[in-house]
């Protein structure tokens, strides 16, 4: 009797697990893939005059999508609900193609997005912007930068990279597609142009008045928290 009853619990223990499987690979199914993608300006576009090399120096690594609450806007920081990460390939000068993943919530009231932007080549304004000292960083002494190279530099205007329009595509709340845009660079001019490597966020009361701020460091969890200026994207 007691074999008997051991090998009735094997098979429903299996049974269980069997079926916490089954709804599991059902669940995969019906979710939908995070997809983003990004759109440049290009040759013919208003902001040409400050884009045309932007793509022989700079290009964008990977991006980030932050789920947060509109109560955290009451305090001017924004705690990270959801952390979602963009990864892909440049398909073409204007566009880039991401696929995401990360921990996702459905308890969110809007969204902002940043974007990791590194350098193909030598800048200019590099070091500057992150208060460089040779002591701790050791650029020259390893080969990255080059004294004489760099003193013979200016800047150029034409060297800027323009996020025109984004598209998200799998988040549930934002139904099938979620498509904030800076299109008109000269709109709060140069706000929504990128110089130099670093991490940008998007940000914007609206579908054409969203700006580009700094970030000093990369969330990479749920729970931290994030000053910010302006309004959510959403």
């Amino acid at each position: 009797m007691d074999f008997v009853r051991i090998n009735l619990v094997w098979k429903l223990n299996n049974t269980t697990k069997l079926l916490a499987l089954c709804a599991l690979f059902l669940l995969s199914l019906d979710a939908k893939p995070i997809t983003m993608e990004i759109t440049l300006s290009g040759p013919d576009d208003k902001c040409s005059k400050y884009t045309k090399r932007g793509n022989d120096f700079l290009v964008i690594t990977h991006a980030r999508i932050f789920q947060i609450k509109d109560e955290d806007w009451n305090i001017g920081e924004l705690q990270i609900h959801g952390n979602i990460e963009c990864h892909g390939k440049q398909t073409n000068a204007t566009n880039y193609d991401f696929d995401c993943d990360g921990k996702t919530t459905e308890d969110y009231d809007g969204l902002n997005i940043m974007f990791s932007v590194t350098t193909r080549k030598q800048m200019l304004s590099g070091p500057i912007d992150y208060r460089y000292t040779e002591s701790s960083m050791q650029l020259i002494k390893n080969g990255y930068l080059n004294p004489a190279n760099l003193n013979k530099q200016k800047f150029h205007h034409d060297q800027h990279i323009h996020i025109k329009t984004v598209t998200i595509t799998g988040l549930a709340k934002e139904g099938d597609r979620f498509s904030p845009s800076m299109i008109d660079c000269h709109d709060k001019f140069p706000q929504k142009l990128i110089a130099d490597h670093g991490l940008y966020m998007y940000e914007g009361a609206g579908k054409y008045d969203n700006i580009l701020q700094r970030m000093y460091f990369e969330p990479d969890s749920t729970g931290e928290y994030i000053v910010v200026t302006d309004t959510k994207l959403s």
